[in-house]
């Protein structure tokens, strides 16, 4: 990466310049609202002024702001990963806002993009973002930078995401016996968990975790209680992840990953492309 980026330094500057807010004229066209060449801090954020306006126009109808946040990877060589950011309309159709290039994913390259973001939201539209909602996976990461920039926010943890974690660990079972015995009862711990999402108090939750288990434990492995409970109970405060009050909301990320399978149909074909070679496609697109 780092040397890709020294190579390439003058044609990434150019983009950059090239397609800053001030000359960029059309609503559509691609705006690149922050470039960060070094190496070890490298993030290109790319969006539009339509897209910006995406999270204008859902605050106008809902007088709130809900942000869906994820990232992406195999897109890129040398390791960039593709932080993407949406939000959702009244109608519940998603909505793209922008997307970071970055050379990690980590707390600080998520707080310098949704920082940037909440910048230009500012400057240009007039307006104080304050999403009231973010969904995400469970990275640590995300959830820093959100505690971060917007500490009166709700996290919710994406309810896609809890319920393909679990049903990954269980394919990964170490005990073979155990392994067997979790696969036929799938689907009684699938509605455990649906149920649990529908709650929506945190007192409700504990409340029927408490029934949950004590039905687990007539045929369910302690081994795997104890591990849902350490990963999606005792922390649940830090990482929610069920409805709480947000009623008629998404509460997972699947549009979001839809997009990300969009993009990797549409631009890369499958493909990783040179960095260059997929901010081109990205100024064609837009």
């Amino acid at each position: 990466m780092e040397k890709y980026v020294k190579n390439n330094k003058e044609s990434l500057e150019e983009f950059v310049s090239s397609n800053s807010w001030e000359r960029t004229n059309e609503e559509n066209g691609l705006i690149c609202l922050q470039g960060e060449l070094d190496p070890q801090k490298f993030l290109l954020i790319i969006t539009s002024k339509v897209l910006l306006a995406n999270i204008i126009r859902q605050y106008q109808a809902q007088n709130e702001t809900y942000l869906y946040v994820d990232a992406t990877y195999k897109l890129i060589n040398n390791g960039f990963s593709l932080l993407t950011l949406g939000i959702e309309n009244k109608s519940h159709n998603f909505r793209f806002v922008a997307c970071a290039i970055s050379a990690h994913e980590n707390t600080d390259a998520y707080v310098n993009f949704l920082s940037t973001i909440q910048k230009f939201i500012e400057i240009k539209f007039n307006h104080k973002l304050n999403p009231k909602l973010i969904v995400s996976d469970a990275a640590d990461c995300i959830h820093n930078a959100i505690e971060k920039l917007f500490p009166s926010c709700s996290h919710i943890r994406c309810y896609f995401h809890v319920m393909k974690a679990v049903k990954d660990k269980i394919s990964r079972w170490k005990v073979s016996a155990e392994k067997a015995e979790l696969k036929e009862l799938w689907g009684k711990i699938h509605y455990s968990i649906t149920i649990l999402h529908t709650t929506r108090s945190y007192k409700d939750f504990q409340d029927l975790w408490s029934l949950i288990k004590t039905v687990l434990e007539e045929n369910t492995p302690n081994t795997f209680i104890e591990y849902f409970k350490k990963n999606y109970v005792q922390n649940h405060q830090k990482l929610k992840w069920n409805r709480m009050d947000y009623i008629g909301k998404n509460l997972t990320n699947n549009a979001l990953e839809r997009f990300h399978e969009e993009i990797k149909l549409t631009y890369t074909e499958k493909k990783t492309l040179k960095l260059n070679d997929f901010l081109y496609k990205c100024a064609k697109t837009y």
